[in-house]
């Protein structure tokens, strides 16, 4: 009685991230500044921006612009200015992602939050598949180039949501809209 008592609290697990990003430069849309591709990448950093404030263990993967594979890997306080510098200086790469997929699902572990932030369809689904049999939770960000298309000086864009549908469709996917 009247001794003050203090209860510790740790997390049982650390919180496993993964951001894929699509750097393929073949899947790019032809606007020069708003394109698909600077979206993924804005998405990739609002993300991890996010992250900065949680506990977890971040993975961020993506093809560069010389052949390689920027394969960043750490906890979030330790790699996030790695990160940020990385996708400040991002550019769009020879690398489709259907390539790079193969080894970096590799390096993913089991129970992972894997966001998928890509151009293209190719083996996507397939590779979401692997994932959520190692028990990984995916959400995929698809940015297709047909809803980024050329801005023209005092008119609307037109986007043609129609054909981005029909090939989700063959993939047997739903879309969902937010």
């Amino acid at each position: 009685q009247g001794r003050l008592m203090v209860k510790e609290f740790e997390a049982a697990a650390v919180d496993q991230i993964v951001i894929l990003l699509d750097t393929g430069r073949k899947s790019v849309s032809p606007e020069p500044l708003e394109n698909n591709f600077e979206f993924l990448v804005s998405c990739a950093a609002s993300l991890a921006h996010f992250l900065e404030d949680k506990y977890c263990h971040l993975r961020f993967i993506a093809a560069d612009d010389r052949g390689g594979l920027h394969h960043i890997s750490g906890d979030i306080a330790s790699v996030k200015n790695r990160v940020r510098q990385v996708l400040t200086l991002i550019r769009e790469s020879g690398e489709e992602f259907a390539s790079v997929l193969p080894s970096a699902v590799e390096n993913i572990p089991p129970r992972s939050r894997v966001f998928l932030l890509t151009m293209s369809t190719a083996a996507v689904p397939e590779y979401i598949r692997i994932l959520e049999e190692q028990d990984c939770s995916c959400l995929w960000l698809y940015a297709p180039a047909e809803l980024f298309p050329p801005a023209e000086p005092d008119k609307p864009r037109k986007i043609r949501r129609e054909r981005v549908m029909k090939k989700l469709q063959k993939l047997d996917i739903i879309p969902q809209r937010s």
